[in-house]
């Protein structure tokens, strides 16, 4: 019985020693570099007909096409992505919002035009044109206490009380503290 317990022991140190003397599994998770942008990236990556734009750092204009571009002179550490801030649809008869942070937006209440194309809106209907993501949404008004309240797609509600507005995504500000501009 004796040579049993040692043979058991024998086994189970070779097998510690074998365990440790195995090297570790290769690594197969990919590491994501960050993009890094620097005061050069706008001209890459925003489209020559963008007349205002964000290089990353500074808010910039140019003629369209224009290589170059007057921008605001603001010292940046780490220049974040560039994107053009031009509305993409131009109509007479909207509304502009700015709201906190500098987010603005466009609300339409008779007709909306873009590309060529004009859209005329119904009785209790807007179109809210967002400057950052360049999204234009058909919202609905619907009844509230007080002020004006309208829903549309993904969520989205415009409430407004008289010059002042909020717009909210999934009940969450998206844009708050909005005023008429």
């Amino acid at each position: 019985m004796e040579w049993i317990k040692r043979l058991s022991l024998l086994f189970f140190v070779s097998l510690m020693v074998a365990c440790a003397a195995t090297p570790p599994a290769a690594d197969h998770t990919q590491h994501i570099t960050p993009t890094t942008y620097t005061q050069d990236s706008w001209h890459t990556m925003i489209p020559a007909t963008c007349t205002h734009f964000f290089d990353g750092c500074n808010k910039c204009t140019r003629a369209a096409g224009a290589e170059v571009a007057a921008c605001t002179r603001m010292a940046c550490m780490e220049y974040k992505k560039p994107e053009c801030l031009d509305v993409a649809a131009q109509s007479s008869g909207g509304e502009q919002f700015r709201c906190v942070g500098d987010k603005r937006f466009t609300v339409y209440r008779s007709t909306y035009s873009s590309g060529g194309q004009q859209q005329t809106l119904g009785q209790g209907e807007i179109m809210l044109v967002d400057a950052q993501s360049q999204r234009a949404t058909l919202l609905k008004r619907v009844p509230t206490g007080s002020g004006e309240r309208y829903e549309g797609e993904q969520d989205l509600i415009f409430w407004s009380k008289g010059p002042d507005a909020m717009v909210l995504q999934k009940n969450e500000p998206l844009y708050r503290d909005c005023s008429r501009i």
